[in-house]
Formats: structure tokens, sequence, C-alpha cells
């Protein structure tokens, strides 16, 4: 990669982290304390917070809260995640175990959930969700698109970033992204598709996580623009799309989890469409998919990072590939 197609770190705030995933850990000794805040990086080990400088300020004031919900109901031996979201009508929690909850937590979720304001507290155990507490549905607005947000759909971690990202995936399909035929893999409840869509796109977005792929169907049909919209639920990285799947787009979008798009990388570098955006949160997987595509023929123009998560390692970017 020609230096000089590296752009300016794209900063974003530092205190505006939408989303966190908190861990609780009681031990089975009796008169255990319970263990309240973040895994240790690559470890079950739950190491205690007081408070947390990248979170908005909403979500760093539930802090305490939580921390002394959590230490009442955790029953011995349990360990319980709690993933909380600041949605635009309130906080949205999943809090996921290895168990279902008795009736006295979920009586004091609920009573938690009127107390401190939240949409939705929900629990996640043996691959099921179920809501505990819904006083109504999280809504979120994507670019100008309010989402219905199902219980732990991913999301770009700070509204910011996500603004960065889009404006910058925008810039990279062009013309295409006003009047093309676009494909959005792993498109989540719409980063990219609905700003697109919403511009004029023609936009396939497909992802594995069915209640977002149909979050995103209902969105772009509520505002207005759902013809420019098909969708399908699918497991790109157990199911990629052929290369013969992947003729007639102008441009293909695609935005993997932290592992990159092995498998779907190997066709879309059999593919003929001029452009390729790809955005990634792990530079390692993004060089190793570049690699791949690269040898299939794509030229890479260009690479934008993007300073997501505030004070650490780890970075987000967007890369531009074309014929």
């Amino acid at each position: 990669l020609d230096p000089s197609c590296v752009a300016p770190l794209v900063r974003t705030a530092a205190a505006g982290r939408r989303r966190s995933e908190f861990a609780a850990f009681r031990p089975r000794a009796r008169g255990s304390h319970t263990f309240f805040g973040f895994h240790a990086r690559a470890s079950r080990r739950v190491v205690e917070i007081e408070a947390c400088h990248i979170l908005r300020p909403e979500l760093a004031a539930l802090v305490p809260a939580l921390r002394g919900l959590f230490t009442g109901l955790v029953p011995p031996g349990a360990r319980w995640d709690a993933a909380i979201t600041i949605a635009d009508n309130g906080a949205d929690l999943l809090v996921s175990a290895g168990h279902r909850p008795n009736a006295d937590a979920s009586m004091a979720l609920a009573e938690f959930a009127g107390d401190h304001g939240f949409a939705r507290i929900a629990w996640r155990a043996d691959g099921e969700t179920e809501p505990v507490a819904l006083h109504e549905t999280p809504v979120l607005n994507v670019s100008g698109v309010p989402v219905d947000l199902p219980s732990g759909a991913f999301l770009q971690a700070s509204a910011e970033a996500e603004a960065a990202l889009a404006g910058l995936v925008a810039a990279a399909t062009g013309d295409h992204g006003k009047r093309g035929r676009i494909a959005d893999l792993y498109c989540g409840v719409g980063t990219f598709t609905l700003p697109l869509a919403r511009a004029g796109a023609n936009v396939m977005a497909i992802d594995g996580d069915a209640p977002s792929v149909a979050a995103l169907a209902r969105a772009a049909g509520n505002a207005g623009f759902g013809g420019n919209v098909t969708t399908e639920a699918r497991d790109l990285a157990r199911r990629p799309l052929a290369a013969d799947d992947l003729k007639g787009f102008d441009c293909l979008v695609f935005d993997p989890p932290r592992a990159g798009a092995a498998a779907q990388a190997e066709e879309i570098a059999k593919s003929v469409a001029p452009r390729i955006v790809a955005v990634s949160c792990n530079p390692a997987t993004f060089a190793r998919d570049a690699k791949v595509l690269s040898a299939g023929g794509y030229a890479l123009e260009a690479v934008t990072p993007v300073d997501q998560f505030v004070w650490s390692g780890h970075v987000e970017l967007v890369g531009v590939f074309s014929r």
C-alpha cells in the first residue's frame, strides 16, 4: 500500500459511546462479593469499574444503579452479561446468562426499568430472547431514518462514528450511491443501506441476523423508499454469495465482524463489480481480505482510519478498491 493512499485519521469525541457490555460474576463461596464491570481482555475475569470516560453521560450515569441491581440479583456461581444501548427513546438492556430469571429477578428487573426510564429490558438464555419489561420498542435514528431496534442488535459504537463511516461509504460509492445497484453485505440494521437507498440507490442488504434485516426493511418501508431495498437473512461466513450472485452490481459494500470476511472475500475477488468498499474494525483481518481482493485484480485506492474506539489500540477503517 502506498502511504499516500492513507487518509488522515478521523477523530471522534471521547465520551460518545452509546452502547456497552458489562459483566457481573458472583463466586460460589458463602457471602461472596459480586464483581461488576468489564471483562479483562481475552479473559472471563471481571474487572470492577467506578467510572468509564468513553461512555455517553447518560450511559455512564446508569453504572452505579446497574451495579446495585446486579449485586442483589446475581446468584452464587453465576455470570451475567449486560448489553446496554442508549436509544432515542430510552435505554435498552439485554441480560444474557446460562439460566432463565427466577420470579424475583424478573420482578426486580421490571421495577428497575420503570424506575430508571428504560424502554426495554430483555433476557437471553439458551439461544432465546424474551422481554422482561417493555415500555416501548427502542428506536434509533440511523442517518435520519427511525429504526426499531431488535434486542442485542449490532450498532456502531457511537453516533458520531456511524455518521463518519456512512459519509465515507457514500463518498466512495460516488454516483452509484445515488442511482446504481449496490450490495450491502453484513448490513446490520442499515448503517449504510438506509442512507444509500434514501439517496436513490437500489440496495440488496444481507446479514446473518434476521431480526436486524427485518428491522431495516420495515424502516425503509416506513420512510417511503422500501422499493429501493431488497433484503435477505443469510450467514455469509457459512453461505457466502457466489461471484455469479454478485453480477450486475455497480458496487459491493461489506462490513464484517472482527473475524473478517474470508469466505465472502474469495467470492468478491472473482466478481466483476467495478468498485468495492470494505469497512473493518480489525486492520489485521482487513489486510488478509484485502490481499485476496488484490490477488483477484482489485487495486486498493484509499484507506481512511476512524478513531471510533477512543483511547484503545483498536481502529475502524474504510478501504476503497476498484478494477
